[in-house]
């Protein structure tokens, strides 16, 4: 199987508001935030030509990102 892009790829964070700051002066955009309720997560789309970096943040602590985020930290 040849890859020939990339959708996005998501960054696990603490505090999304904390993160934009850096992520928007280092990326020089603004990004799109969603909740997605079903999921437990806020997220911030950074759109980099026809991808994305989103950071994810858990609304709760035992979804699924909240539990990968207790296990391995931000990233």
């Amino acid at each position: 199987m040849n890859m020939h892009s990339i959708h996005h790829i998501s960054i696990v964070v603490r505090d999304l508001e904390t993160a934009c700051e850096r992520y928007s002066i280092l990326l020089g955009s603004s990004p799109e935030f969603h909740e997605l309720a079903l999921r437990q997560v806020k997220t911030a789309a950074y759109s980099i030509g026809s991808s994305y970096i989103v950071l994810v943040q858990p609304l709760v602590v035992d979804c699924a990102v909240g539990q990968i985020l207790a296990k391995k930290g931000e990233g």
